[in-house]
C-alpha cells in the first residue's frame, strides 16, 4: 500500500470539497499579481520599459503535509527595436508528490493608443520640512499584445513514495514523465495611472495522471481566462490608493475573484487588504528597497472549512527593475 500516494489522493479531495474554485485553479495561483503578472499574461513583458527580475515562493495551507507549493524566476525586458519585448519564466509547482515543472517564453508589442502630459503634487525634503511640487507627467496610454509558448513538464516525485509493504513494486508502472507543449495570448491596456488585463496563458487541453490520480472524468488541464484592472490615485502628498481586481474563469467551475485596496506611503511602503470570494482573506505588504529594489510579502487566511486544518498561506517575492538607457520615456508605475 502506498502510504503517500493515498495521502495526497485524499489531500486533492478535501481541497475540492471544501474549495472547489481553488481546486480549479491549476495554474499556481498569486496573491500579489500586480507585481508578478508576467506569469500569466505575456503582452506585460517588457511594458515598463526596465529590465525587470523576480523570485517567488509560496507556500499555500500550511499545516497540510503534501500542501501545494510554487517557486518562480522570471525576467521580462524592452528590445532595441521599437515597442518589442521579450521574457522568460520558470514555475516548479507542487502537491504531493505530482510536480509541474513549466519553462516559458513571453513576445510582445506595444503600441501607443495617446499622448497626455498631465500636472501632479510631488512633495520633496527639505531639512526637516517637507515642500510641495508640482510638476508635468506623461499620461501616455499604450495597447501592448503578447504570446506565450514553452512546455510543461508533469512528473510524479516516486522518491517521495513511501511504502508500508516491502517488495511493493506498484508504483514501478507510474508515468514518470510527460512533457506538453503549450502557447497562449494576452491582451494589456495600461498608462501610469490605469490597466486592464486579459490573457489566456494555456491554450492546449490535456488530461495529465488521469489513471495514477483516479481522476479519469476530470480533465485536469484546462484552459484558464484572466480579466483584471485597476487604477492609481493621489491622495495626499503622501499617500496613494491602488484599488485592483482580478477574475479568473475555468471552464466548468465557480469564478474566482480577488478585490484588493492598497495604499502608498511616501512612495516607499504598499500596505492593504484583500478578499479571495468565498475561499480567502490576505494582507499584501511590499517595501522599496531603492527605486531598483523591492521585497513583498502577503498572507492568505483561508474563510472556508480548510481553516481548521491550515494556519494560512504565505507568499514572498524579491523584485529587481534595472533602468535601461535604451529605452527613453521611463515613468514610474505602480503595478
Amino acid at each position: 500500500m502506498k502510504n503517500s500516494f493515498f495521502a495526497t489522493l485524499i489531500l486533492l479531495l478535501a481541497f475540492q470539497l471544501a474549495s472547489p474554485s481553488v481546486f480549479a485553479q491549476q495554474d499556481p495561483l498569486f496573491t500579489y499579481y500586480t507585481s508578478n503578472s508576467t506569469l500569466v499574461n505575456p503582452a506585460i513583458a517588457g511594458s515598463n520599459k526596465t529590465l525587470h527580475m523576480m523570485v517567488v515562493h509560496r507556500s499555500q495551507w500550511m499545516g497540510f503535509n503534501g500542501a501545494p507549493t510554487s517557486s518562480v524566476f522570471a525576467f521580462s525586458t524592452p528590445l532595441y527595436q521599437k515597442g518589442l519585448g521579450v521574457g522568460a519564466s520558470f514555475i516548479d509547482d507542487r502537491i504531493g508528490y505530482v510536480q509541474q515543472m513549466s519553462y516559458f517564453m513571453d513576445l510582445s508589442y506595444r503600441m501607443v493608443l495617446k499622448k497626455k502630459l498631465t500636472k501632479s503634487i510631488n512633495y520633496m525634503k527639505s531639512g526637516r520640512k517637507t515642500l510641495l511640487r508640482t510638476q508635468k507627467k506623461r499620461e501616455d496610454v499604450y495597447l501592448s499584445f503578447g504570446l506565450k509558448a514553452g512546455v510543461d513538464n508533469f512528473r510524479i516525485l516516486k522518491s517521495r513514495v513511501k511504502t508500508s509493504q516491502t517488495g511493493d513494486n506498484s508504483i514501478a508502472g507510474m508515468v514518470n514523465d510527460e512533457k506538453q507543449a503549450n502557447f497562449g495570448f494576452g491582451l494589456y491596456l495600461y498608462s501610469p495611472s490605469y490597466f486592464i488585463t486579459f490573457s489566456i496563458p494555456r491554450l492546449v487541453t490535456r488530461k495529465v495522471y488521469e489513471k495514477e490520480l483516479m481522476l479519469e472524468k476530470t480533465d485536469y488541464r484546462r484552459m484558464h481566462f484572466y480579466l483584471g484592472g485597476g487604477i492609481v490615485r493621489q491622495l495626499s502628498p503622501y499617500f496613494k490608493v491602488r484599488p485592483t481586481i482580478m477574475t479568473r474563469y475555468v471552464y466548468g467551475n465557480p469564478l474566482s475573484v480577488d478585490m484588493s485596496l492598497n495604499f502608498l506611503y511616501q512612495e516607499k511602503v504598499w500596505m492593504g487588504l484583500g478578499y479571495r470570494l468565498k475561499d480567502a482573506m490576505f494582507f499584501n505588504l511590499e517595501y522599496y528597497i531603492t527605486d531598483t529594489f523591492r521585497i513583498s510579502y502577503s498572507y492568505d487566511l483561508t474563510t472556508t472549512s480548510l481553516n481548521k486544518f491550515s494556519y494560512g498561506t504565505h507568499e514572498v517575492s524579491l523584485n529587481i527593475d534595472l533602468r535601461l538607457k535604451r529605452t527613453p520615456g521611463f515613468c514610474k508605475r505602480y503595478y
